[in-house]
């Protein structure tokens, strides 16, 4: 999964239910599992109050004027005269451009740099946005009895996140985003086996057509298996695993230890294989980077938005759009044509994971009616 795909899926994995709980596994991601500012929009308190048709209610955790500059404030509000869910959509759109670029620029600078040194990079630039986080709160913010859970989000993020930058790299861009589309039937998935969720014959038809897609891009047998497509599809597994562990710390841990944490112990772990592959950058290849990690919170926020706003069912097609602006990009600047097969996967992938969204909504919709 590419980082166009790796964050992106990172924020908008889940679309199933917690069992015992209503809350959407909203995802996110892309790419790669770096969720600083997504996992506390997800993860805040107020979440746990989601009506049933899947709305978060209140602000993002990061208000967006906090990062960008008056302009953009101004273009904030002239998106919030719209009706909400065509906000919600024009979010998702921009979250689908920003990632898009963002697996651009990670392409570019990885021709002479390592991608474990620019994703750790990517990181490090998020550790400035947990400072007013502890200085508000302190260093009771990081006390928790669940310490061991936070490795494994930790494994699962980090995991996923050198994987999705590796596969940015590596692969074809359309091939990256698409491959990022299978996080949300990785957590659907993985809610059904580690979290005890039940799966019905729809979800599971779904399922199964969604893993179809998966083989179409693939084409076993008719083209090698490379090891990028791997690490891309793992990525993928590793982002659906951040978000359920995630959604399983949130039922005892708040949003901002879940977040402290993340960045915490991620940032020092990625900086082994960073050091071991590290060279000198150029301020030019300095400036990449940190747009990189500017882009890929900026996205974040984003999504959070968007899902803040609309049901899952109604965002998430909007978030396939990236598959063909990554196209356009891939073919403009590095000259890449995607197969139709790729994207007749792809579209095969997002038909299921759009099903499961829109089957999840209407559930609970029934059980709000029956409650």
């Amino acid at each position: 999964m590419g980082v166009t795909g790796g964050e992106a899926a990172g924020q908008r994995v889940g679309v199933g239910t917690v069992a015992g709980n209503d809350q959407k596994l909203h995802s996110w991601v892309p790419l790669v599992s770096h969720q600083t500012i997504g996992d506390a929009a997800q993860d805040e308190k107020p979440s746990a109050d989601l009506s049933a048709a899947g709305r978060f209610p209140g602000r993002p955790f990061m208000p967006l004027p906090l990062l960008l500059s008056h302009p953009y404030a101004s273009f904030e509000a002239a998106i919030k005269r719209c009706p909400m869910p065509v906000q919600a959509a024009i979010w998702m759109m921009l979250s689908g451009l920003v990632f898009s670029s963002m697996g651009v620029l990670i392409r570019l600078v990885t021709v002479d740099l390592h991608p474990f040194q620019v994703a750790f990079v990517r990181i490090a630039v998020g550790i400035p946005l947990l400072v007013p986080l502890i200085w508000r709160q302190g260093i009771s913010v990081l006390r928790t009895n669940q310490f061991p859970a936070y490795l494994l989000r930790t494994f699962f993020s980090i995991s996923g996140l050198l994987g999705g930058f590796y596969a940015t790299a590596h692969l074809p861009l359309a091939d990256s985003v698409s491959f990022s589309f299978t996080a949300p039937l990785f957590a659907t998935l993985g809610a059904a086996v580690f979290l005890g969720e039940v799966l019905r014959v729809r979800r599971i038809m779904a399922l199964v057509i969604g893993f179809i897609g998966v083989l179409v891009i693939l084409r076993p047998g008719h083209a090698p298996l490379s090891v990028e497509m791997m690490v891309a599809l793992w990525t993928a597994a590793a982002s659906a695993g951040s978000i359920l562990s995630v959604k399983r710390l949130s039922t005892t841990e708040p949003s901002t230890t879940i977040v402290a944490y993340l960045s915490l112990l991620t940032t020092p772990i990625a900086l082994i294989p960073a050091l071991w592959v590290w060279q000198a950058p150029t301020p030019g290849q300095w400036a990449v980077m940190v747009s990189i990690g500017i882009l890929g919170t900026a996205g974040q926020i984003f999504v959070t938005r968007a899902y803040s706003l609309a049901d899952a069912s109604m965002v998430l097609p909007f978030d396939y759009l990236r598959l063909p602006i990554t196209a356009v990009l891939a073919y403009l600047i590095f000259f890449e044509t995607p197969d139709a097969l790729t994207f007749v996967g792809a579209g095969i992938i997002a038909g299921s994971t759009c099903f499961i969204a829109w089957r999840e909504a209407q559930l609970a919709r029934r059980a709000q009616v029956e409650d």
